[in-house]
């Protein structure tokens, strides 16, 4: 499998130590299994969903806000 056969030469050789992929059907779980640690991670819940997108919107406003307020005294700035 090219997908297996690059992680294991190529990602691994870089030392890189997680490797997560949407498409373990694409990978030769057996390869995996005698040397790594394999996870399946489960989907959030609407819960868990709606509390990781109020964090990341947050975070965004706040950014936002800031990069507005610096915009408005530079424009402001500029014009004294």
């Amino acid at each position: 499998m090219e997908i297996t056969d690059f992680v294991l030469k190529e990602l691994c050789s870089l030392g890189n130590q997680v490797v997560i992929t949407s498409r373990p059907e694409g990978i030769d779980m057996a390869r995996f299994e005698k040397s790594f640690v394999v996870l399946t991670i489960e989907p959030l819940s609407r819960e868990q969903a709606h509390k990781v997108i109020s964090r990341q919107l947050q975070n965004e406003a706040s950014i936002f806000c800031r990069s507005f307020k610096l915009s408005f005294l530079l424009v402001k700035e500029a014009r004294i």
